[in-house]
């Protein structure tokens, strides 16, 4: 383990107040399982099968049950029915739990002596690890260690090993469970539950969902020679427990693994073979280590950002790329990221628009096969996208607002579902910028094409064609979710256009014929971009939207640290110019050549005094905008909000699970607003435009642009470009054009940092 804090979290002893926030933080995962990072033992102010009833609301006012702490176990695509919210990711049984009793007393950071206690994860090499000092009622002083890591190798399986010692004489029992006592959303998706023992020294559990799924967990524990072990069946948990008793100087070691596995495993691209193997105590737990601290040290190889700078902000830089890696279900998985990054039951495992619009960049530019992805399962979700249309009676295809794993709506709230059609040309953006940066059709050809020429009939459908020859998109919803049913919004009418402009450019590829090619193209700029009828330099948010009155922000937001949406009434919202996260400033971060200085300056001026940022996808954009426009104290103080929603536990924003687009926005920031890679739809070139903050001296990174990976190095006054694979490729920097020719490094000078 390291120490260095720019690459280690802690959490030094126990608070209620962050205790849930650091269980999002230390969220551990393979892609193909998930686990909060919840203590070991349970907290007895918190049980987790409490039923409790959850409707769907506004997620920015909610204030959301579990204060203290909520196991999570997440497999992607096992999802069930909520007889309330629609379907949803399922938590399944906990399988990373020990119970742990010296002389009687239970351990329990909420209610014994602690002596000291600090837990880390180690970013470098994806391993938690605790130590506490215990001072038990009896006098005994307990040291517990103990460490897991799931296995990014070996993909279901879970490694953990705990030891105990005590300074004096004592009785131990260690209880290993896997228990099914847990609710999703105060929900029980568990039709029927049966522990018992598996083969061997082995317990396991079974768990059958409403919908007939089943899941089934196996946990295998052993120690040295000393403990008598014991197997135990409940109603809800099977488990294996050691009983030993203690001398001064003596310590139990206890290994355990787990393998989760379920009846969708081909489905979802998942062997558990060789998970399987690993219960066998023949295979060495430093072996099962090593290959997995391997595999991670590749990761970091291909996708870290290394700054010179504060060491919070590269500790938040690195967080956000673990959790990304992490959270990545594979390459092979037919299944994108929900918004809390396997993390969470708060947006209950759906996708969003945040996975081309927020996600895709951080993928694209590191590892171009995880961002194709991503996008494939839009390909693979094409038919529900047309059913979807179909819904309205409309041609084409239109993507939900809130995905399942089939790519059915499941948005539970209508102002959302019916209103937020960005969510179809965001796809279609997605699918234009992979080509873009990596050169190639393949996907397209793939059957990205006709998911582009679905999502251009269905808008051209959705338009409303007007006297004159004008276009409208009339009653939506853009990006602010504060300004709801509204007419042609700016961000939703900008890249509606373009979606249809690109279904066009297609043509046959996308299933368009020349005569719907140009009914496309006329539609396309028939929709308008609306402006201030007194200012045309400023791009009006939506129309009307100058007609609503500011908001009393001195009044209604007396504590400007919560959400702005959980002090007021929600019509406050909709009635006012406050706005919930960048509308206009996002689609100028999105399409930047489209706007001249005048307008962004505008904009800035306008939106920021009404903007309250109650999202996490909000700051990113702020921050990347500032950098452009040269405000590089707004653009580094917009980076260190954003830093802080999940990775100041402080904040508490990862109580619920990582803000996966939010995590991406960090790296968006650093790498496309101060290291100012511009996106590769705004050009042929590798083009940086740097802009580092005054207190960064240096930030290197590996982009990879159509088919080339190039290790850049940008500090004040100069940079440093070496290729390291693929074609010869043009760059410029800072006005500085060049090539970089195959194997090669190119050292310049340039003002621009």
């Amino acid at each position: 383990m390291t120490n260095d804090p720019a690459w280690t979290i802690r959490q030094i002893g126990y608070d209620p107040a962050t205790n849930k926030a650091y269980e999002g933080l230390f969220t551990l995962g393979s892609g193909a399982l998930h686990l909060r990072g919840s203590w070991e033992e349970p907290l007895a102010a918190e049980p987790q099968d409490a039923a409790y009833e959850r409707r769907p609301a506004n997620v920015s006012a909610e204030t959301m049950r579990h204060p203290i702490s909520k196991w999570g176990t997440f497999v992607p695509g096992v999802y069930d029915a909520h007889p309330l919210l629609g379907r949803e990711l399922v938590n399944l049984p906990w399988c990373a739990g020990a119970i742990v009793e010296v002389d009687g007393e239970r351990l329990d950071m909420g209610t014994v002596e602690v002596r000291s206690s600090e837990r880390t994860l180690d970013l470098r090499t994806a391993v938690l690890s605790r130590r506490t000092t215990w001072r038990t009622r009896g006098g005994a002083t307990v040291e517990i260690e103990a460490e897991r890591f799931v296995s990014a190798v070996r993909r279901r399986l879970v490694v953990q090993s705990l030891g105990i010692a005590v300074d004096r004489s004592a009785s131990v029992v260690v209880r290993m469970p896997i228990d099914a006592g847990v609710r999703t959303n105060g929900y029980d998706h568990f039709a029927s539950v049966e522990p018992g023992r598996g083969s061997g020294a082995s317990s396991r559990l079974a768990v059958r969902l409403h919908s007939g799924r089943t899941i089934e967990v196996v946990t295998r524990a052993w120690s040295g020679p000393g403990p008598e072990w014991t197997d135990g069946i409940g109603p809800r948990a099977t488990w294996r427990a050691a009983t030993a008793t203690l001398g001064p100087g003596q310590r139990l070691d206890v290994e355990r693994r787990t393998v989760v596995t379920t009846a969708l495993d081909g489905q979802l691209r998942t062997d558990p073979a060789s998970s399987l193997a690993a219960l066998d105590p023949a295979i060495a737990a430093a072996a099962l280590r090593a290959e997995h601290e391997r595999c991670w040290a590749d990761r970091w190889m291909r996708h870290d950002v290394a700054i010179d700078g504060p060491v919070e902000d590269q500790r938040a830089i690195r967080a956000a790329i673990f959790h990304l890696l992490r959270a990545h279900p594979g390459v092979e998985a037919p299944l994108s990221i929900d918004a809390k990054g396997y993390a969470g039951e708060a947006y209950w495992g759906r996708f969003f628009w945040d996975s081309e619009i927020e996600l895709l960049p951080f993928y694209l530019y590191t590892d171009p096969a995880l961002a194709a992805s991503l996008l494939r399962f839009r390909i693979a979700t094409l038919d529900a996208a047309r059913a979807n249309a179909r819904r309205y009676g409309l041609r084409g295809a239109r993507y939900p607002w809130e995905a399942d794993e089939t790519g059915r709506e499941c948005c539970a709230a209508w102002i959302y579902a019916d209103h937020e059609i960005h969510v179809s040309p965001d796809v279609v953006l997605g699918l234009a910028h992979h080509a873009a940066a990596t050169g190639s059709d393949a996907l397209l050809k793939a059957g990205g094409a006709m998911a582009v020429g679905e999502v251009a009939r269905f808008l051209s459908d959705r338009c409303e064609r007007l006297p004159g020859g004008t276009c409208a998109l009339l009653g939506v919803m853009g990006p602010d979710e504060y300004t709801p049913i509204v007419h042609n919004d700016a961000y939703t009418n900008a890249v509606a256009a373009e979606a249809m402009r690109e279904a066009a450019r297609l043509g046959a590829d996308a299933g368009i014929d020349e005569r719907e090619a140009e009914e496309l193209r006329r539609a396309a700029e028939a929709l308008p971009i609306p402006r201030c009828m007194t200012d045309a330099s400023l791009i009006l948010q939506c129309e009307g939207f100058d007609r609503l009155p500011d908001p009393d922000f001195a009044r209604t937001w007396p504590d400007i640290a919560r959400p702005y949406a959980q002090g007021v009434p929600q019509e406050w919202l909709f009635r006012t110019r406050a706005i919930k996260q960048a509308a206009v400033i996002k689609l100028m971060e999105l399409m930047p050549a489209r706007f001249n200085r005048t307008e962004f300056e505008r904009a800035w001026a306008y939106y920021v005094p009404t903007t309250t940022h109650d999202s996490s996808l909000s700051p990113a954009p702020h921050a990347i905008v500032a950098a452009r426009m040269g405000r590089h104290e707004d653009a580094y103080a917009y980076f260190r909000r954003l830093a802080a929603i999940d990775f100041d536990p402080a904040h508490g924003g990862a109580a619920e699970g990582i803000h996966i687009a939010a995590a991406a926005g960090v790296w968006r920031v650093a790498v496309m607003g101060f290291a100012g890679l511009l996106p590769a739809t705004e050009g042929d070139r590798l083009t940086f435009e740097p802009r580092l903050p005054s207190a960064w001296r240096s930030i290197s990174f590996r982009v990879c642009w159509r088919g080339s990976i190039l290790a850049i190095t940008l500090r004040p006054g100069g940079f440093e470009a070496a290729h390291l694979d693929g074609p010869g490729l043009p760059i410029a920097v800072g006005g500085m054009q060049t090539t970089v020719q195959r194997g090669a490094k190119v050292v310049g000078s340039t003002d621009a940092c």
